[in-house]
């Protein structure tokens, strides 16, 4: 890698210093790494510990709880290189983190949650502002890893409402489409190319039709039920829909 990048554009390595899993890979193992990749040239490493294997047992939580977990291992790491360290691992405030910096854990501070439970945090590192700091609930974690999307508890209830909508959309079925419809001239743009585009013609397909005015409706729309109507498209403005199964909401 290091012979085949441009020159001047840095090449790191994600270290794992601890695997904590039966035979995997531990500290003097990282530390030897370390040394080899040092001489191949590695512009900087990235040290972590724990995989998703390890990472949810009771004794590896609650040593990852801890603020600057990684410190020891991180100054172990410096001892054996002199490849810049990026020190990480819960630096919840920038006192903590000018703390592992002048006692020579890292050169640089990495951030991960604690950015997302505040991205104001490097500003306020600057004026000197208290920050809002991560409580290691791993409600995050727990979302991300069932694919829910990141949450962090400790923003505003409509920030985290905001993110969960955002998330059903991103992750809505290719088969089940929303229209949102604030008049019945709108119905004309659902029997444009585009839209034909966006829905295609499946046996298993469902269109749900949110009308912000229910007055507005068209007539060929007015015999639906309140919560939904299957079979053929209804008559009317939108009669020149692509062929699909119906669910409409009035």
């Amino acid at each position: 890698m290091r012979r085949r990048v441009p020159a001047g554009v840095l090449l790191g390595w994600r270290l794992l210093l601890r695997e904590w899993v039966p035979d995997g890979i531990g500290l003097e193992e990282a530390l030897a790494l370390a040394a080899r990749l040092e001489a191949e040239g590695v512009d900087y490493f990235s040290p972590s510990v724990g995989t998703y294997h390890s990472m949810f047992t009771s004794e590896v939580r609650a040593f990852m709880a801890l603020p600057a977990y990684l410190r020891q291992d991180t100054l172990a790491l410096k001892q054996r290189v002199r490849t810049p360290v990026i020190v990480s691992g819960r630096v919840l405030t920038p006192a903590l983190a000018e703390e592992l910096l002048a006692e020579g854990a890292g050169d640089l501070v990495g951030l991960g949650r604690v950015l997302r439970t505040d991205p104001a945090w490097v500003q306020k590192a600057r004026s000197g502002g208290a920050v809002r700091t991560c409580r290691n609930c791993n409600l995050c974690l727990r979302r991300v890893v069932l694919d829910q999307g990141f949450v962090c508890m400790r923003w505003p209830h409509l920030t985290q409402s905001r993110t969960d909508f955002e998330q059903r959309f991103l992750k809505r079925d290719l088969d089940r489409n929303l229209w949102v419809v604030a008049a019945a001239a709108d119905l004309d743009v659902l029997q444009t190319s585009a839209a034909a585009a966006m829905l295609p013609a499946q046996p298993a397909a469902v269109t749900s039709v949110l009308f912000l005015r229910p007055g507005d409706r068209p007539e060929g729309l007015r015999s639906a039920s309140p919560d939904s109507s299957r079979g053929s498209p209804p008559s009317g403005a939108a009669a020149g829909l692509p062929k699909t199964r119906w669910f409409i909401k009035f």
